[in-house]
């Protein structure tokens, strides 16, 4: 799935606090199952299999730097294990476990923040993110 932008979405929220109104792109939301190639005895070509893991890829949110209560500099606190919720045009959401783990101020314009949140599967069951 491509990063999405304020035209793709109707709300974005990160620990229940809303951020919509400060987002210009999140995502890509992308996970992957793990394979395993091998040969197996007696064969002449390999064979795929998958390992029953995933890997989620790192979410990444841009927007202004705002310096408000409930604004993302307040929000996207290092090290914060929360929701993300992001509901798409469509009606369709997206929902899971990350973790603040980078902000920066983005180069030559130092009004605006980039987030990196990693998937934490806090919850433990093995499921980062969902859509519904």
């Amino acid at each position: 799935m491509a990063t999405l932008s304020k035209k793709d979405i109707t709300t974005v929220t990160f620990n229940s606090v809303p951020l919509l109104a400060y987002t210009d792109t999140i995502g890509p939301f992308k996970d992957a199952v793990e394979l395993h190639t091998y040969q197996p005895t007696g064969s002449v070509s390999d064979k795929t299999i998958s390992t029953g893991h995933v890997t989620n890829d790192p979410v990444t949110w841009t927007g202004p730097y705002d310096d408000v209560a409930a604004g993302p500099n307040a929000t996207f606190v290092k090290g914060t294990d929360a929701t993300l919720l992001v509901t798409l045009v469509s009606g369709k959401t997206i929902t899971g476990k990350y973790i603040v783990n980078d902000r920066e101020l983005v180069l030559g314009n130092p009004d605006m923040l980039t987030v990196v949140l990693t998937p934490s599967n806090s919850d433990g069951n093995g499921v980062v993110w969902t859509i519904s």
